[in-house]
């Protein structure tokens, strides 16, 4: 049995080293170069080109390739962008290993994840450029110190931004006020988050730091895990409207829910308030759902719409909604019981890609 024990052990050591190695590899240990397809060639198995401009020192840079000067630019400033990435996941992913190491159960994969991507392309320059017989060759760079002066600016503005918003939330949360509590916008979290992804690029930009520690305030972040606890209490109660069968009533209420639940949002049409340090958010979620029948060619067919929207239960503030009238899903067959039941079916497949961009803004979390 403890050979079997250390056995597992060594096997879940070289599974985590598998992962990282390659990662780690792909930050290399310098300033920058040219993008490797594994086997110490240029990108795609070219040879980057000696005869072009060199960056300058400590940027990051790379050679891009295409048939096209465009096309290779692209492809050089796609690969520096890359490089700056890789450097914040590896980042991640070495601190979460160590973690892990120590017995710690955060989620790598969910942490990569939530890292920010570089959001200023426009900041890559071109060094130069080379025509082949097979294309282009272009070189691509980024000044480190003019990278992270942009990045210094707008932690500065974020911080302030999150600064204002602060009392805001505060007052919302003594009020239960559900259109400020369940909005992802009207909240610090975004904020928080805004910052803490652009202080990761700024990390590995510049070594000094200290600009996030500075925008996101210890009161800042204690103050929103009290709003995610209330948003977690949060009541959210259903009302449903419109002359539907009862099974097409009943798919539409699920498919709903489904929709808020992947906010973390739960619906209930039996209300009851937990008790609480804080007082519940709660809100009023009506549903309204119209049915119309048509006849084509022998073939019956129902055609659903809805429309959701949530108001402050103590207000009456409206601070979501989703409409999707008058056809959002259809279903046909012989007999309009067929027809019902195609239609179920497209609502589930129809209403996630239709509804995610709007219940974006709502979070129970």
């Amino acid at each position: 049995m403890r050979g079997e024990r250390r056995k597992s052990k060594r096997h879940g050591r070289r599974a985590i080293l598998a992962v990282l190695v390659p990662i780690l590899a792909a930050c290399g240990g310098g300033a920058g170069g040219t993008r490797s397809s594994g086997d110490g060639s240029g990108h795609g198995g070219r040879e980057a080109s000696d005869a072009l401009p060199s960056a300058p020192r400590g940027a990051l840079w790379a050679d891009g390739f295409g048939p096209t000067l465009r096309e290779a630019s692209l492809d050089a400033r796609r690969a520096v962008s890359e490089q700056l990435d890789a450097r914040i996941a590896s980042h991640l992913d070495a601190r979460e290993t160590e973690d892990s190491l120590r017995g710690g159960s955060r989620d790598v994969s969910q942490r990569v994840r939530t890292e920010s991507a570089f959001e200023h392309a426009e900041l890559i320059e071109i060094a130069g450029e080379e025509k082949r017989a097979d294309g282009y060759v272009v070189r691509a760079f980024l000044r480190r110190e003019k990278a992270a002066a942009v990045y210094r600016e707008e932690i500065a503005a974020e911080g302030e931004k999150l600064a204002a918003i602060v009392p805001v939330a505060e007052d919302a949360l003594g009020k239960a006020d559900a259109a400020r509590l369940l909005r992802t916008d009207r909240g610090p979290g975004h904020f928080i988050e805004r910052l803490t992804n652009k202080g990761r690029v700024l990390a590995r930009l510049d070594d000094r730091g200290g600009a996030l520690e500075a925008a996101v305030s210890p009161d800042a972040l204690a103050l929103e895990r009290r709003l995610s606890a209330a948003r977690r209490s949060a009541v959210l109660r259903l009302s449903v409207t419109g002359d539907v069968p009862p099974a097409v009533r009943a798919a539409a209420v699920e498919a709903v829910a489904q929709r808020f639940a992947a906010r973390g949002c739960a619906l209930t049409e039996t209300p009851s308030t937990p008790p609480g340090p804080v007082p519940a958010p709660v809100a009023d979620v009506a549903l309204t759902l119209a049915l119309r029948t048509g006849h084509e060619a022998g073939v019956d067919w129902r055609y659903l719409g809805l429309e959701v929207e949530a108001r402050d239960a103590k207000t009456g503030e409206s601070f979501f909604r989703f409409s999707a009238m008058p056809d959002l899903a259809k279903g046909g067959g012989k007999g309009l019981d067929k027809a019902d039941r195609g239609l179920v079916k497209h609502l589930a497949e129809r209403l996630p890609a239709a509804s995610e961009k709007a219940f974006e803004v709502l979070t129970c979390r």
